[in-house]
């Protein structure tokens, strides 16, 4: 389902990419003035000013932390139509076009989705290569901002790995505790894939009075469960990163910080967090100073109020 701040978000998109195609329409599509091609979706800022108080939040897309841009979200700029694509399971993938109309000096998109219809103008600029769109919205108690930067895209839409089943990794079967994959203190392991009601299991050494700690990168909604040595007793587990002060490159990756309490072997698991949760991610795990800012305090099921911000899922 769309949220409203998807649609705010791709009609401020389309109405300034359209007023840049009218100023640019006769250039090619490799001049770096225009916006005519390819795209995808690099860095979102979204911030929110209500009666003296602000929260920003933002989300960063780096082609690096995944394979094929399987969670990349792409816009192809023609003259006359703009289409958003966007990567779902199972081989398949959302398209959405948009066409636009000329109303004396100005541009005007018209985004409709059944009785609501949304009109809006964006201010744009071309910034370090990227094409960076900024709406603003003013209320009676505050005020909405949303920055986008897209990056210039050469690949093919959709990419291979949108049409290709996601296949399991190398490290498989590992499945339980007994046929985990062991991670050393200090190691980033490659790719590991997640598929539907897929589990994969890790198993590392651990130290008395040592402090860990274990992130989940990539573009996976993630959920990691930390064992005791026996691999079956729960110790702990991450859905979101509420409590530990590091940059993760996705919005639903888990990160652990945990005291070891006595030496020996320990496991974790990851898995999605829903069986349509599916793709790419990596696993670091390192010796830390850090300390858990606060309690958790949000639950498993409080997670759902929190997918708005993906904007493309």
């Amino acid at each position: 389902m769309k949220t409203k701040l998807r649609v705010f978000l791709l009609v401020a998109f389309v109405t300034s990419a359209l007023v840049l195609l009218f100023t640019s329409c006769d250039k090619d599509d490799k001049d770096p003035d225009t916006v005519v091609g390819k795209w995808y979706v690099h860095k979102e800022v979204e911030t929110w000013t209500y009666q003296g108080g602000t929260e920003r939040r933002e989300w960063i897309y780096d082609a690096d932390l995944d394979v094929d841009y399987y969670g990349a979200s792409f816009f192809e700029i023609g003259k006359k139509t703009i289409t958003l694509y966007y990567n779902e399971p199972d081989q398949s993938f959302d398209e959405e076009e948009i066409s636009y109309e000329l109303n004396g000096a100005g541009i005007i998109i018209i985004y409709t989705e059944g009785v609501y219809e949304e009109r809006d103008t964006v201010s744009f600029k071309f910034e370090d290569g990227m094409l960076v769109l900024r709406n603003k919205y003013e209320y009676e108690d505050g005020t909405e901002e949303f920055i986008t930067y897209l990056k210039r895209y050469s690949g093919s839409i959709p990419p291979a790995s949108w049409l290709e089943p996601l296949a399991d990794d190398s490290f498989e079967p590992d499945n339980n505790y007994e046929t985990a994959t062991a991670i050393a203190v200090g190691e980033t392991t490659d790719f590991h894939t997640t598929t539907s009601g897929d589990v994969d299991w890790f198993k590392f050494d651990a130290v008395s009075g040592e402090t860990y700690l274990i992130q989940v990168s990539g573009y996976v909604d993630g959920y990691l469960s930390l064992y005791h040595t026996d691999g079956s007793t729960l110790l702990d587990y991450s859905d979101d990163n509420y409590t530990v002060d590091v940059e993760i490159s996705y919005w639903g990756n888990p990160v652990l910080l945990w005291d070891c309490p006595s030496s020996g072997t320990y496991y974790f698991s990851v898995k999605g967090y829903d069986s349509y949760d599916v793709g790419y991610y990596k696993v670091a795990l390192s010796l830390s100073n850090l300390t858990n800012q606060k309690e958790k305090t949000k639950s498993i099921d409080d997670k759902r109020n929190h997918k708005g911000f993906r904007l493309f899922k």
